[in-house]
């Protein structure tokens, strides 16, 4: 007897441990090597495209949180190196650049990611992983992911809430947009 309630003290520990574990990859993603981030490199538009996974979409200066005019569409992503991230765009004649900090795990970029624990795991069990990261998309898009997944263990009861928005991005090519304003054919 002894043996069954320390084999069921020890299942309820890793249970507890394991039920908040590492935040799933989207299904749209390509994930890439640490010496692959630069594949991610060019210009995005700043609004999200419409897509059954966000409604809402976030813009992409609200996710680098940059203050951009208006009348700016795109910005340029392009990796220093594996653990920086510069962001930039041109208006009026000037650049604007941001830099920010990450770091490649699971195939993507990790803007923000915070995990923690806390109580005593066969009585209270809290533990949360949230994230915020980008990947590059199948669709050669950029796919902004952020995550929130809590976990409560009390007493043998488990609750589990996960909060998942997935945001794509369309990535513009030089050939087909120069930045520059559109002319008629005719002019």
């Amino acid at each position: 007897m002894k043996l069954f309630k320390l084999l069921t003290f020890f299942f309820l520990i890793i249970f507890s441990l394991a039920s908040c574990g590492k935040l799933p990859t989207p299904s749209q993603a390509v994930p890439l090597y640490k010496d692959q981030l630069h594949l991610m490199n060019g210009y995005y538009e700043i609004n999200p495209y419409e897509s059954a996974y966000s409604f809402e979409g976030i813009p992409l200066d609200e996710v680098f949180e940059m203050n951009i005019p208006q009348r700016v569409n795109f910005i340029q992503l392009e990796f220093i190196d594996k653990k920086t991230l510069q962001i930039s765009f041109k208006h009026a004649g000037e650049t604007y650049i941001k830099q920010v900090k990450g770091k490649h795990k699971q195939g993507g970029f990790y803007l923000h990611k915070t995990w923690g624990a806390l109580g005593v795991p066969p009585l209270v069990w809290l533990q949360w992983n949230n994230g915020k990261r980008i990947f590059m998309g199948n669709d050669d898009n950029l796919i902004f992911d952020i995550s929130k997944n809590e976990s409560a263990l009390i007493f043998g009861f488990n609750n589990q809430t996960i909060e998942r928005e997935i945001i794509f991005y369309d990535r513009l090519y030089e050939k087909f947009y120069t930045g520059k304003p559109k002319t008629n054919l005719t002019d």
